[in-house]
């Protein structure tokens, strides 16, 4: 195969990457799992409460009743 076959075989293999955003976000990122477990750390370490407090807020939350709890 000679260069310029090479070359032009691998740029068609390759989708260029987006650089604008043309809808908008339906759903924002979450993750259940990690909302459950802040959750679990807290019940478990009263104190872990002192250094999050400042930085986490119920509206943070993905599930509601997660902010709920929190909140509480």
């Amino acid at each position: 195969m000679s260069d310029s076959q090479t070359e032009q075989s691998t740029d068609s293999a390759v989708t260029p990457f987006p650089t604008t955003v043309s809808q908008p976000v339906e759903v924002m990122p979450h993750n259940m799992q990690a909302e459950q477990n802040v959750l679990g750390g807290l019940l478990f370490d009263n104190n872990a409460y002192e250094r999050i407090e400042v930085q986490l807020r119920p509206e943070h939350f993905y599930d509601p009743l997660h902010g709920q709890i929190y909140e509480a």
